[in-house]
């Protein structure tokens, strides 16, 4: 059956330690996607961007990456829905890879 829900997609963006890899970054997300208790037919994570030096403190990196929501066929993810995810991947890098947000 074909997934036909109108996907989601929203930015973030990291300040991390500078030896935290693109790996950790994604498999952390991944954790708060699938806690946050938010109904997904699928998501998807793509880092974007990775930057250090100027304007970035020493022994730190920004990292960007999309994460991408899709609900089950035929429903649509409310603002509510979207914030949670958000919030649990937030907290998550956080609390786990000591991040900051941009």
């Amino acid at each position: 059956m074909r997934n036909d829900s109108q996907i989601v997609e929203r930015d973030f963006a990291f300040l991390v330690g500078d030896k935290i890899t693109a790996k950790e970054l994604n498999l952390a997300a991944r954790v708060a996607v699938q806690g946050s208790a938010v109904k997904l037919d699928s998501f998807s994570i793509n880092v974007f961007d990775r930057f250090s030096g100027k304007g970035i403190e020493p022994g730190k990196k920004s990292i960007a990456f999309s994460l991408r929501m899709q609900p089950p066929s035929g429903e649509t993810l409310e603002t509510a829905s979207i914030d949670k995810v958000s919030s649990a991947v937030t907290s998550q890098l956080v609390t786990t890879l000591g991040a900051s947000q941009r």
